[in-house]
């Protein structure tokens, strides 16, 4: 990881950063041994799986607009390699079972931007973008089994909105809409929800708070594997908390 800012004045810096990451094979890429009827093997780890590789390039700034406002934008450039990948593997030259291999590769790039807004003492907002493109390929010689769903099914945007009220010096209330895009392969359809949270600060030490998590919506649809009918659905939900410090 290489970083450099560069603060212009007062109330503008600009950044870059260029980083370099690696996942480590687990024992799920190099010993899995799955079977859908028992006794019939059908995909296999592989002791020579390599690491999957990231190469991140990074842009942005941070501009205090005034005391009341502030605004960050940023945008990135990610290079993979080497990402895990099901390709057949070769028994006396006849492809019986699947194996992981790393024959996947792609770039990622995209924008985010975020502003903070004091609309009074009491009173603040704050509110977020951000916009992705995924090309993610098989190399030349895979057996690009299953797609690339299972690696970047990803939405390309997203957005939020936050909201923090001072209704009294104890007692605050938090509201955060969200919008998420869909979802291309499986495709799920974008959606919006809404959190919020009231919570009283009864002395130094006890806060009491009662929550409300995805109120738009009696249920919503997330995340589905491809090839599935079922997917992840969420619900709303409330919880009540008390916390205590000491």
């Amino acid at each position: 990881n290489a970083r450099l800012a560069w603060k212009v004045d007062n109330d503008v810096l600009l950044w870059t950063a260029v980083s370099r990451a690696v996942r480590a094979p687990t024992r799920f890429d190099t010993d899995l041994q799955d079977a859908i009827i028992p006794g019939v093997l059908i995909l296999t780890g592989n002791r020579d799986f390599q690491p999957e590789k990231l190469t991140a390039y990074e842009a942005g700034t941070r501009v205090q607009l005034s005391n009341a406002a502030s605004f960050s934008v940023s945008t990135y450039y990610n290079v993979y390699d080497d990402l895990r990948s099901v390709e057949w593997l070769q028994m006396n030259a006849i492809p019986l079972i699947w194996t992981y291999g790393n024959m996947m590769e792609g770039d990622v790039y995209g924008v985010e931007v975020w502003g903070q807004y004091r609309v009074a003492d009491w009173w603040r907002l704050a509110a977020g973008f951000n916009l992705q493109h995924e090309a993610l390929r098989f190399k030349p010689g895979s057996s690009a089994l299953g797609g690339i769903a299972g690696a970047g099914d990803d939405p390309n945007h997203q957005a939020s909105l936050r909201s923090t009220v001072d209704l009294s010096p104890s007692v605050t209330w938090e509201a955060d809409l969200r919008y998420v895009g869909r979802l291309p392969d499986p495709v799920i359809p974008g959606y919006a929800e809404l959190n919020t949270r009231l919570a009283w600060n009864v002395s130094r030490s006890l806060e009491l708070s009662i929550t409300g998590f995805n109120l738009l919506h009696a249920h919503h649809l997330e995340y589905e594997e491809a090839g599935a009918t079922i997917g992840d659905e969420v619900d709303r939900s409330f919880f009540v908390d008390t916390r205590w410090r000491f």
